[in-house]
């Protein structure tokens, strides 16, 4: 059976991981690496959502996100790609299945 998650990917420093950490546990999240960058699952978009608002606000450098929603393997690969886009376009991209969740 595939499980399919939210990713949202954050390239924190690594100053600022031990805070967006706390706030993807708090909301819900999974971290699977713990960076940076930092990559955390959630079952629910609007989860990774939550956390990734309050994150982007509590780091001291405002660093690149992004979140895409699928098989989690494939995703994290997406949320990578979508980061390093975020990183030189806007501060967060989402993919377009979790932006119309």
């Amino acid at each position: 059976m595939t499980t399919i998650r939210t990713v949202l990917r954050i390239e924190a420093t690594a100053g600022d991981s031990s805070r967006a950490r706390a706030l993807v546990e708090q909301a819900g999240g999974s971290v699977v690496e713990d960076g940076p960058p930092l990559v955390a699952t959630f079952p629910v978009a609007g989860d990774a959502v939550a956390a990734a608002a309050p994150a982007a606000a509590a780091t001291a450098a405002r660093p690149a996100m992004a979140l895409a929603t699928g098989e989690v393997a494939a995703t994290r690969e997406r949320a990578a790609v979508l980061a390093a886009r975020a990183a030189s376009e806007g501060r967060v991209l989402l993919a377009a299945s979790t932006a119309v969740m």
